[in-house]
């Protein structure tokens, strides 16, 4: 029955349906036993009535909706023989004839349903006449999915290129496969995927085939004859592949089926088992060398015999898991140069562990996380950690975490701080593409200005809050246009900051030393964000020279904390409205007084 929220509104749903069908003069309520066949839709009330097509002179439509109808959709369903025969069709006879991103107007039941009926029957036309053909190759794997036992094992796929058929590897978990372009990158993964997993790693050969256009049902390997003539038919450089991956004491062999659509390379794969022959007395008999000394098979007998009836086929899913797709589903430009930027975060607190957290996510592929302190209970509400890693390093924690999310990528944490790590790693130091400095801490700002102006360091990026997180602010350094020095105090105090407070921000615990500020994530979460946008753009070659970006939340909330828009930021927001949230950048101007610098535009 349909939920008491909306018992009227679907009652009422259904009373306009009827009363359409009555108008039409044709067509019923389906009965209880005709909803039992749609038993995994769990549809509540249903119809059904026929319509006449040149090609498909009798075609029954059934109409089904759920208990939360109209709120979703109603489903429209066909004969299940069509199920493979004709796209967008599924093995229940459902049609799938709206995207899912598709609306609709819930108070206007009548018209939801007439739109999906008028689609459907467009399609029964054009599949009737054999125009929608071109569906079941642009769409490939929701077809060859829906072909695949649910028992089998999904392949994920590290492969990297698919411009043409050649070897590569196989690892075989147990309840999934992992294909890649080398048994160094499949292991690399592994074991970055399963910390501690201290399992002996074992790869095997298998082959990837590229196809010129995609497969229609029809056309799928159903036995490993089919596959082989697949194979000498569309893709005949791959035998030479193939011939040596069968010889001798093959064991099972995943072949990749690959093939270009329009909307990108499709995978699909297939395992063939070797073939299995008994004798009258149920023992094992030899197949492949059967005749001939081990190793002497003809190239052409092997595999005759390797894809004979006696073999097994087996479909697979194939679930891209390269960092390509990950980072954009092959669509994203950037991927590809964040994917080699090389990147050090200092100080992987409540600011650091996100950013970090942000740049894999956006795919950047070698990170360096650099912080000496361990986390602290107090540290959690507003940490990317947990209370689970109380006590332990937050450098080496948050590294770990991300690196087993992101398997992909090259991501190191160190327990010391920045001056012990740029002394015993110079080498990386020299290497990276960008330097991150969150520490909040002034002398390890001042010591990655030092490292910015002495070294090569291309660029450094300096992050930091203001009281209660009110603002964020993003300094860049880069091609040596300005220092930090240059709008900076002797005590670390920045020459434009957005607020400004009467009384003191910070609260004392019981303790010695101890000092903290109440604010939260969601306080942070914007200048995190922001920071984390202004690293991505640096290393995306979007912004040129030294910049400030900054963040600042509005009026009336510094105003509830006791605090006040400073004079400097009235000035440089005017004309803006103060109860906006809002960011601004700026360009981080050399100065020609800077102390540490004074050369202006030669810094």
């Amino acid at each position: 029955m349909p939920n008491l929220v909306s018992r009227d509104l679907f009652a009422r749903a259904a009373e306009l349906i009827d009363s359409r069908l009555n108008q039409l003069g044709r067509g019923r309520r389906l009965t209880s036993d005709e909803l039992k066949a749609y038993s995994a839709r769990s549809p509540v009330v249903g119809w059904c009535f026929s319509v006449g097509f040149e090609a498909e002179p009798d075609q029954r439509i059934d109409i089904l909706a759920g208990f939360d109808f109209p709120c979703t959709r109603p489903l429209i369903a066909v004969s299940r023989d069509h199920f493979m025969h004709w796209p967008h069709v599924e093995m229940d006879g459902v049609v799938c004839s709206l995207p899912n991103s598709a609306t609709h107007n819930p108070y206007d039941p009548i018209s939801v349903v007439e739109r999906l009926l008028g689609e459907t029957a467009t399609l029964i036309e054009e599949c009737s006449r054999g125009l929608r053909t071109g569906d079941f190759r642009s769409e490939f794997l929701s077809y060859w999915n829906r072909t695949v036992d649910n028992s089998s094992p999904k392949i994920f796929s590290l492969l990297s290129s698919f411009s043409g058929s050649r070897t590569i590897v196989v690892w075989r978990g147990t309840n999934h496969y992992l294909i890649a372009d080398s048994a160094a990158q499949a292991e690399g993964w592994i074991r970055r995927s399963y910390r501690g997993n201290k399992t002996q790693f074992s790869a095997e050969d298998a082959l990837m085939i590229v196809l010129p256009t995609p497969l229609i049902p029809a056309e799928y390997p159903a036995n490993s004859s089919d596959l082989l003539r697949l194979i000498r038919e569309r893709c005949s450089g791959a035998i030479d592949l193939l011939a040596p991956l069968v010889l001798d004491d093959a064991q099972q062999l995943v072949v990749i089926i690959c093939a270009p659509t329009q909307n990108g390379p499709a995978l699909a794969g297939v395992e063939v088992s070797p073939p299995i022959a008994s004798n009258i007395l149920g023992r094992r008999t030899e197949v492949m060398n059967r005749g001939f000394r081990r190793g002497k098979v003809p190239e052409s007998l092997s595999l005759a015999r390797y894809f004979g009836p006696a073999s097994r086929l087996q479909r697979f899913m194939v679930e891209r898991a390269d960092r390509v797709w990950i980072h954009g589903r092959g669509r994203d430009e950037r991927a590809t140069k964040l994917t080699s930027s090389k990147v050090a975060v200092f100080g992987i607190g409540s600011v650091g562990g996100f950013v970090a957290e942000h740049l894999a996510s956006a795919g950047v592929g070698d990170l360096t996380l650099i912080d000496p302190e361990e986390l602290v209970f107090a540290n959690v509400g507003r940490h990317i950690l947990g209370a689970n890693s109380q006590g332990r390093s937050k450098a080496l924690e948050v590294a770990e975490l991300l690196q087993t999310r992101f398997p992909h990528h090259q991501i190191k944490g160190s327990c010391t701080t920045a001056q012990t790590f740029a002394r015993d790693n110079q080498d990386t130091i020299a290497n990276l593409d960008l330097i991150i400095c969150v520490t909040g801490d002034w002398p390890t700002d001042t010591f990655l200005n030092e490292l910015y102006l002495e070294s090569a360091t291309p660029r450094v990026l300096f992050g930091w809050t203001e009281p209660h997180a009110v603002a964020g602010h993003a300094v860049l350094l880069s091609n040596r246009n300005g220092c930090l020095r240059c709008h900076f105090s002797d005590t670390g105090i920045c020459d434009l900051s957005v607020s400004v407070w009467d009384n003191e921000t910070q609260l004392q615990e019981p303790a010695c030393g101890g000092v903290f500020q109440p604010y939260g994530p969601v306080e942070l979460a914007m200048t995190n964000a922001m920071i984390s946008s202004v690293a991505l753009e640096a290393l995306g070659g979007e912004l040129e020279g030294s910049v400030h970006r900054l963040y600042s939340t509005d009026q009336k909330t510094i105003s509830r904390l006791g605090g006040r828009l400073s004079d400097k930021w009235l000035e440089t927001i005017t004309g803006v409205d103060r109860d906006l949230k809002l960011t601004k950048t700026l360009r981080w101007a050399p100065n020609p007084e800077c102390p540490r610098c004074g050369r202006g535009t030669s810094c």
